[in-house]
């Protein structure tokens, strides 16, 4: 059973550490309990309110992101700078990733020295999974968290099954992070959850940031 949850979330949403989430813009204090925080109590209102931030970010002209995990075979790491469907992306130590209009490149010492490589999107598939997928039609989404930051209104929504099954382990749950900001944007900017990732049940934070601030992924010189 607890497979098979996972598998089931895995297919909409797919990635890294609980950082404050930075917020863009100037906005002034709002109080997170009243309806302009955007989220509402009801399924279909939470649903849109999640999708059109996703919107936001993945349409973005580009951001930062960081992806941290941890799972019985170990940790994960990646990040980096996404700008539509091109990327400059560390998924390891020892690897570093870099698509420009659709041709690929490779680095083994940081990017010091690139060289071409055969098309690797794992590491991007990865991390702009939570901005991509849907959410399955017997599932409910609930608002469990309000904060009210400096910037605006940092609001928690939960991914649950409907209905729940007999046993449920609430750290599988998905959880997105949206921020309501001063001028009316509302962004994606954070994920938690469990996913597969090589075969492994692993626990994981995401982390977007730099959102609309980052233009463009320039190609190896």
């Amino acid at each position: 059973m607890r497979r098979k949850l996972i598998e089931m979330i895995t297919r909409y949403v797919t990635i890294a550490c609980a950082t404050l989430l930075a917020f863009a813009g100037a906005a002034r204090g709002t109080d997170p309990n009243s309806d302009a925080a955007g989220a509402t109590s009801d399924d279909s209102g939470n649903r849109s309110f999640l999708e059109n931030a996703k919107k936001a970010t993945r349409t973005s002209s580009g951001y930062h992101v960081e992806v941290f995990g941890s799972s019985d075979a170990g940790s994960i790491r990646v990040f980096g700078d996404v700008a539509g469907d091109d990327f400059d992306l560390i998924p390891s130590q020892s690897l570093r990733l870099r698509c420009v209009r659709g041709k690929y490149w490779k680095s083994s010492d940081g990017g010091g020295t690139w060289q071409p490589t055969a098309r690797d999107r794992a590491a991007y598939n990865l991390v702009t999974s939570f901005i991509v997928g849907y959410q399955p039609k017997n599932s409910r989404i609930e608002v469990v968290e309000k904060k009210t930051l400096a910037s605006g209104i940092l609001i928690w929504l939960e991914l649950s099954p409907d209905p729940p099954p007999a046993s449920l382990d609430t750290r599988l749950l998905p959880r997105f992070a949206i921020a309501k900001l001063g001028d009316g944007r509302t962004l994606l900017q954070g994920y938690k959850g469990a996913v597969l990732w090589s075969g492994n049940v692993t626990f994981v934070d995401v982390a977007y940031t730099k959102i609309g601030a980052v233009d463009k992924i320039v190609a190896p010189q």
